[in-house]
């Protein structure tokens, strides 16, 4: 259906019907109305013709709207990832494919052509955005999309999850860039991540309520994966640094 509004001298028609969302802004009511009747006719037409709905859809259309609409449902720093992912996609050839020629050869011609440009890792989270975006216009946005191509190519491997420790030389370089620091208890948070092994975007949020120092234990309520957990503390973590950092 389609909706008119008047914006300052102007009136605007925004429409959605089939996976559709198109606007446009005119001078006269009476021209928006005719406009707004002849695509509402031409898209009831394309509802049973869904090779032209694909032929009048590119997977920057399905990007720009996946950002709009579920990225912002996301945690800030996630989001913020997916931002920064989403628009690097747009400038790249793959986002002006259209959806009916958005085959497994074309996302792996893509696939090929950045691992020559970025890491393996980084040509997974791309694909990864493509298919959950392709997946969402499939089954909440009434897209008649059959598979997702993305689902049929090869993957880069996953990296090897990280078991190297920080060398005695790489600490004592850490440690004296950080007493250099303005932030007095930059050494203190150091040597209690060492100590926890958490994430940095766990240590930041880390509030007096959430240390539970009787028992040495602290609980992390956001967590990257989503799930709260609740760690054990070591005695040096417990007695010296957990006090100075967060319960003054």
């Amino acid at each position: 259906m389609a909706s008119i509004h008047k914006v300052r001298n102007k009136w605007r028609v925004q429409i959605r019907k089939h996976g559709h969302k198109i606007s446009r802004t005119f001078s006269k009511k009476a021209d928006a109305s005719r406009w707004a009747a002849t695509e509402e006719s031409r898209l009831e037409m394309l509802r049973n013709r869904p090779e032209e709905i694909l032929k009048s859809i590119t997977l920057a259309d399905l990007l720009r709207r996946y950002l709009k609409e579920i990225t912002p449902t996301k945690r800030t720093t996630t989001a913020d990832r997916e931002v920064t992912r989403i628009n690097r996609l747009l400038k790249q050839t793959i986002a002006t494919t259209t959806l009916d020629r958005l085959t497994p050869g074309i996302v792996a011609t893509f696939r090929d052509q950045r691992m020559k440009e970025i890491t393996e890792g980084s040509v997974r989270h791309d694909l990864c955005l493509i298919s959950l975006t392709v997946d969402a216009a499939r089954k909440e946005w009434d897209i008649p999309i059959t598979t997702n191509p993305v689902s049929l190519i090869r993957k880069p491997r996953s990296p090897n999850p990280r078991q190297r420790r920080l060398t005695v030389d790489e600490w004592s370089t850490l440690m004296v860039i950080a007493r250099q620091s303005y932030q007095a208890c930059l050494v203190d948070m150091v040597e209690f991540a060492v100590e926890t092994a958490m994430r940095r975007s766990e240590l930041v949020r880390i509030s007096p309520a959430d240390l539970i120092l009787d028992k040495s234990l602290l609980h992390i309520p956001i967590t990257k994966n989503g799930h709260p957990r609740t760690i054990p503390l070591s005695e040096r973590a417990t007695t010296e640094v957990a006090p100075i950092c967060w319960t003054g």
